[in-house]
């Protein structure tokens, strides 16, 4: 015969299982709220960014023609100390 079943464990278990699926579902929305407040900050923050990068990226180029107008100005030197 097979065994009785122990409904007063099996009630336990189950209860256990709703609970803990409760805390879950709990935890999940406040995830998913979180989740939704870093993506509208880093949305906001995107314009941020591009901006610094540009910034930046302006910066590089501002360098970049500076040393280029220096070695110009060198080899014009040395071009035209070579030809005396």
């Amino acid at each position: 015969m097979s065994e009785p079943i122990a409904w007063k464990e099996l009630e336990s278990t189950v209860e256990r299982a709703a609970t803990r699926l409760g805390e879950l579902q709990q935890e999940n929305a406040g995830l998913k709220r979180r989740v939704a407040e870093l993506e509208r900050a880093l949305a906001a923050q995107g314009g941020e960014v591009e901006s610094r990068w540009q910034q930046e990226r302006d910066e590089v180029a501002q360098r970049v023609d500076g040393l280029v107008e220096r070695l110009e100005a060198i080899l014009a030197t040395v071009s035209d100390e070579s030809s005396t």
